[in-house]
């Protein structure tokens, strides 16, 4: 990984992710931002540090927000049920 490119099974094991989820990153073919991957014969490489880079500004972007400092808190609900709601039609002793 000199040249600044490296294998599927070393960017795999970069992200925690198997060689084979990998090659389905490249038959969806908008996974990997343009320039990042070249391939070579029947074998791909990747420019590791680049694709780093582009997953972390997407994360950061998809992130859910973090609720701000002063924003009003959530509901909390009850945890007991009421007791109209705790009786079932399928209580009944009725037969069938």
């Amino acid at each position: 990984m000199s040249s600044g490119y490296c294998t599927r099974e070393e960017l795999a094991s970069h992200f925690g992710v198997s060689p084979h989820t990998v090659g389905g990153w490249i038959r969806r073919g908008n996974v990997f931002p343009m320039g990042t991957v070249v391939k070579m014969g029947q074998t791909y490489r990747f420019k590791l540090k680049e694709i780093e880079q582009y997953f972390m500004e997407q994360a950061f972007i998809t992130a859910p927000k973090v609720p701000e400092e002063g924003a009003p808190e959530q509901l909390e609900l009850p945890l007991e049920m009421p007791e109209e709601a705790a009786t079932s039609p399928f209580d009944a002793d009725e037969d069938v």
